[in-house]
């Protein structure tokens, strides 16, 4: 078994995921499913594959698992699911002509702690007490290219600590 597999490498893991589709998201075209109750369990043995066809970026994957309870989250576009982030998630492969395309987002409480260094956060609701996160950067103006260096710098900072 992983010890402590922190997906997002939150210390506590409270993080929910608001996952907002933009067109269809159904079986056929690889809807997000998840195990019911599987949050409330201890770590899972995972690994980190690294492999072209698996779109998470270090190819996180959870071995042994068995789906069969597995739940589709079906979508039209305008809805949404939440997920708490120890919940096992993931989908099956597109099998249809059509895109599924959807926006993500992480709300983490101040208090959460990122266990993979100094890292940046939007506050959306409230005072930050704790000093935990950094303030993300604000766009000039559209399409600012400080803000593409930023995601990408982040997205590798992610990708490299968590590697080894």
């Amino acid at each position: 078994m992983a010890s402590g597999f922190r997906y997002f490498g939150l210390d506590p893991q409270e993080e929910v995921t608001a996952w907002v589709a933009f067109t269809q998201s159904s079986r056929e075209n690889g809807c997000v499913r998840v195990m019911p109750r599987s949050h409330l369990a201890a770590d899972y043995a995972h690994d980190e594959t690294h492999q072209p066809d698996n779109l998470l970026i270090r190819g996180q994957t959870i071995r042994g698992l068995d789906d069969t309870e597995a739940v589709d989250l079906e979508l039209r576009p305008g809805e949404f699911s939440l997920h708490q982030e120890r919940t096992v998630h993931g989908s099956l492969p597109n099998q249809s002509a059509v895109r599924r395309i959807g926006y993500a987002m992480f709300f983490i409480p101040t208090h959460v702690r990122s266990t993979l260094g100094r890292r940046s956060a939007l506050l959306v609701r409230g005072h930050d007490t704790y000093g935990h996160w950094d303030a993300d950067p604000t766009a000039r103006f559209d399409d600012d290219p400080l803000i593409d260096e930023f995601i990408a710098q982040t997205f590798q900072r992610y990708r490299d600590r968590n590697s080894a």
